[in-house]
């Protein structure tokens, strides 16, 4: 999956960054100019990169202290009601992203403050990590119980 190489571009670039502005603040007195609005902004690329193919491999984090002792079909559809449910968040999340990123471009461009990066595209990429997402939740859906030992 393509996200997941940005994801591990974005988690390499904030780790250059943060040595270089550790390394630049305390070598040279002088830290890296605009180091937190990047890391601000690959930590988003990183976040909603990895939910998509996190869920794709059924590998978020499950609490099954009280659900393991239900019945099976219980277990089956509180599993089916938490993925839709989790499918009509994150796609009324992505469909509000994509209006805040286009409020970001009209009708005038908003940017960062110090590095003047523009929203946008980073907004962008929130939609559509939580679109896919969502969608990963619906197909899980038809296949709700992860690790089943029955």
């Amino acid at each position: 999956m393509i996200f997941t190489w940005i994801a591990a571009a974005a988690a390499a670039l904030t780790v250059i960054l943060i040595v270089i502005n550790v390394l630049g603040r305390f070598l040279f007195k002088q830290p890296l100019h605009g180091t937190i609005e990047i890391v601000e902004l690959m930590t988003v690329v990183l976040v909603y990169s990895v939910l998509p193919y996190t869920e794709f491999h059924k590998r978020h984090v499950h609490v099954e202290l009280v659900v393991t002792r239900f019945h099976r079909t219980a277990r089956v559809i509180l599993a089916v009601i938490m993925c839709l449910i989790g499918t009509a968040f994150f796609t009324t999340m992505s469909w509000q992203a994509f209006s805040l990123a286009w409020a970001n471009l009209f009708p005038i461009v908003r940017l960062t403050d110090t590095l003047s990066i523009p929203f946008a595209p980073f907004v962008c990429v929130m939609g559509i990590g939580s679109l896919l997402f969502g969608l990963e939740m619906l197909i899980n859906a038809l296949h709700p119980l992860p690790h089943d030992k029955d």
